[in-house]
């Protein structure tokens, strides 16, 4: 069953933020907890792209290629009127 839930993404080091929806069990596995976001939102939040690693990404259909952060955001679980419900730093986009 695919859940998708809302989060605010928030790069504490630059004070801004961004909502988003996330896929939560999408079956990928990493060592550390990655939420993958697009460039523009990656920009949003104040990561800048020039400081990020290229990494290759292997799906179903081949292997592609992402730009992972070594900042971590903080990743706050919103409700349905887009409150915060919980909140868990340590999270690493890309």
């Amino acid at each position: 069953m695919v859940v998708r839930v809302r989060v605010r993404l928030i790069n504490e080091s630059t004070g801004r933020s961004s909502e988003i929806i996330v896929l939560v069990n999408g079956g990928a596995k990493s060592e550390v907890p990655v939420i993958a976001v697009t460039p523009s939102i990656a920009r949003d939040i104040g990561l800048d792209l020039d400081d990020m690693d290229l990494i290759e990404v292997e799906l179903a259909s081949g292997v592609t290629h992402n730009y992972i952060s070594r900042n971590t955001v903080l990743a706050q679980l919103l409700d349905d009127v887009g409150q915060g419900a919980i909140s868990g730093a340590g999270v690493h986009s890309f």
